[in-house]
């Protein structure tokens, strides 16, 4: 697992091997060893140069600043299966075993808000704005919630009906998000009325796996890519452009108006729009 800061100044990688390297414009400085133990999640913090990263049941921030771990808490109910900041960067969230955990920043001692839940969290995803927080159950569920500052509103909406397991959640503006699953690929925008709630379109194209989507939130596009090698550019309900690269796409990102195309075998493209593909080692 990889995550890069918000400003790109920051790039931390983590894994099996128990280990987080730290690596500053380019620069490894500093190397976290936790022994064998699995670390799952990575998560910079928006505005400073923190980062989270889980290790079992706990959660512990390394600092910049101090290149020292200034935090440990603990999820106490399993081990974190998720882990995200809220956007202003006063909430740090986990997730796993029927429990949401935000631990407030300016008071790591203090007890964190605790939304139980009879499910386990796979996926924790905020609204740019943070006003929304979007989550995945391993019983494949999308529920999303209404942050009010400090607590959530009184009734979260649940969103059903996926083929099979969610591989993933990101939002594309404050009152519209993605989901992926299986073949599949959904975009749910709220409607003016919260009663009827987040409505879906469904984008059908794939022929296998979805892995992973990339939301181009100025230009309103969106890419995803999969098992079949397809990468789909996709505005509104139709693909824009198509492009095979007969290898399973595993991650893509959007860079100005490029396309980072990344794939199982460790190749990268660079594909621009309305061109051919630059292809990379």
């Amino acid at each position: 697992m990889v995550a890069f800061s918000s400003d790109g100044a920051w790039l931390s990688a983590a894994g099996q091997g128990g280990k987080v390297w730290i690596w500053q414009e380019g620069q490894l400085v500093h190397t976290l060893d936790r022994g064998h133990r699995w670390i799952d999640h990575l998560a910079w913090h928006p505005h400073l140069p923190e980062v989270a990263f889980s290790l079992g049941k706990h959660v512990e921030v390394w600092q910049g600043a101090t290149e020292a771990v200034v935090h440990r808490v603990d999820f106490v109910n399993s081990a974190v299966r998720a882990l995200a900041w809220h956007p202003g960067g006063e909430w740090l969230t986990a997730g796993g075993y029927q429990a949401l955990k935000f631990w407030n920043r300016s008071d790591w001692l203090a007890d964190p808000i605790c939304f139980d839940l009879p499910t386990a969290t796979e996926i924790v995803a905020w609204s740019p704005q943070g006003q929304y927080l979007a989550i995945a159950t391993i019983d494949n569920f999308v529920i999303i919630f209404d942050w009010l500052d400090d607590r959530f509103g009184d009734f979260p909406w649940r969103l059903g009906g996926f083929p099979g397991k969610i591989r993933g959640i990101k939002w594309f503006t404050e009152q519209k998000l993605v989901t992926w699953s299986g073949t599949e690929i959904v975009i749910w925008k709220l409607d003016p009325d919260p009663i009827v709630g987040w409505q879906p379109t469904v984008l059908e194209g794939h022929t296998d796996w979805v892995n992973d989507v990339s939301c181009h939130s100025a230009k309103n596009l969106l890419a995803s890519g999969g098992k079949d090698g397809l990468v789909l550019v996709w505005q509104g309900k139709q693909p824009l452009q198509t492009l095979s690269v007969q290898e399973e796409i595993s991650c893509l990102t959007w860079q100005k108006d490029s396309l980072l195309v990344g794939t199982i075998e460790g190749k990268v493209w660079q594909w621009q729009m309305g061109t051919k593909r630059k292809d990379k080692e």
